[in-house]
């Protein structure tokens, strides 16, 4: 990522490989950030509805 400001850099997350494949998150600078100073409560929170709105697309979430 040569000559991109640090702003532009992604944390990329690959996970739940399985027979169904792998599963990529990637988070902005921003959004990890606010995920690394959330309290418990709102990570759990945040989890739920995050879910909750999958699923109503159709998607099943372990």
């Amino acid at each position: 990522m040569t000559g991109h400001p640090e702003s532009t850099r992604f944390l990329c997350l690959v996970t739940g490989q399985n027979d169904d494949g792998g599963v990529l998150f990637a988070l902005s600078p921003l959004l990890s950030a606010a995920l690394a100073k959330a309290e418990r409560f709102e990570l759990k929170d945040a989890a739920v509805t995050w879910s909750l709105q999958r699923s109503e697309n159709g998607e099943v979430i372990d």
